[in-house]
C-alpha cells in the first residue's frame, strides 16, 4: 500500500468464491471507508476463524489511492462467544417475562 489509512468495512453480503469446489472459500462483500475515500465497494475473503459473525463493521487498513485494496485487521475483531450471546438473551427474555404488563389508560383499551 501506498497511501494506508484506517477506515471501516461495511458487510453488506457474503459468497462463496468457488461453489461448486469442495474449497468452501467465503467472500464477504461491502464497503470501504475511512479519512479522505469515498464510499467504495469491496470484497475480501472472510477469516476462518469466523469472527466476523455479529460483527457489521469491520476495522481495515486501506489504501487511499485505490480504497478496494485493503486488509481487514483481523486481530482486533473479537471472537464470538456465543454461549455468553445465548445465556445473555436467554436471561434477558427471562427478566422481559417476569416484567407485568404495562397499564393501559382508559383511552389506550380498544373500543367496540
Amino acid at each position: 500500500m501506498q497511501d494506508p489509512v484506517r477506515g471501516e468495512f461495511t458487510v453488506t453480503g457474503r459468497y462463496f468464491a468457488h461453489p461448486r469446489s469442495s474449497s468452501f472459500r467465503e467472500v464477504l462483500t461491502g464497503v470501504v471507508t475511512g479519512p479522505g475515500i469515498p464510499p467504495t465497494a469491496g470484497e475480501h475473503l472472510n477469516d476462518t476463524a469466523g469472527r466476523w459473525v455479529g460483527h457489521d463493521v469491520l476495522p481495515v487498513m486501506a489504501d487511499r489511492s485505490d480504497p478496494a485494496r485493503f486488509v481487514i485487521l483481523w486481530d482486533e475483531v473479537p471472537a464470538p462467544d456465543f454461549r455468553a450471546d445465548a445465556r445473555r438473551e436467554a436471561a434477558r427474555a427471562a427478566q422481559q417475562m417476569q416484567s407485568p404488563a404495562p397499564r393501559r389508560s382508559a383511552s389506550q383499551l380498544p373500543r367496540s
